[in-house]
C-alpha cells in the first residue's frame, strides 16, 4: 500500500510540475507578443496581453512573486493609456498602480526605485 501512496505522490508532484512549466511558457508568450502588439498598435491587445500575463504570474502562487510589480506596472501603463484614449476599460488603472506600489514597498528599495522610475516614464514620458 505504501508503494501505491509513494506512486500516486510522484504522478501527482510530476502532474503539477508539467502545469507549471506550461503556465510559464504562457507567460513568456505573452512577455515576447508585447512588442509586437506595441509595434502595431493594437492597444487592447496590449491590455489583454498583460493582464493574462499578470493572471498567469498570480497563478504560480510565491514562485515569481519578484516580478508582480512590474507585471502590474505593465497592465497599469497599457490601461491607464487606453482609458486615456477613451477605449472602454472596464478596471480602474489606479488599482493595478497601488497593488504594484504595495509590493514594491514590501520587497523593499530595489523595487521601489524601479516602481518609481516606471511610474515617471509612464506619466511623465522619461
Amino acid at each position: 500500500m505504501e508503494f501505491y501512496v509513494h506512486l500516486s505522490s510522484m504522478f501527482n508532484a510530476r502532474k503539477q510540475l508539467m502545469e507549471n512549466d506550461k503556465i510559464r511558457s504562457e507567460i513568456r508568450a505573452n512577455h515576447f507578443l508585447l512588442p509586437s502588439l506595441v509595434s502595431s498598435q493594437d492597444l487592447l491587445g496590449c491590455v489583454a496581453a498583460a493582464q493574462k500575463k499578470l493572471n498567469l504570474l498570480l497563478r504560480l502562487d510565491d514562485q515569481l512573486m519578484a516580478d508582480l510589480p512590474a507585471a502590474y506596472m505593465e497592465a497599469y501603463e497599457f490601461m491607464a493609456i487606453a482609458k486615456a484614449l477613451k477605449y472602454d476599460i472596464k478596471e480602474d488603472p489606479e488599482f493595478y498602480r497601488q497593488k504594484a506600489q504595495d509590493l514594491a514597498d514590501l520587497f523593499g528599495d530595489k523595487f521601489v526605485h524601479e516602481y518609481q522610475v516606471k511610474l515617471n516614464d509612464i506619466l511623465y514620458g522619461s
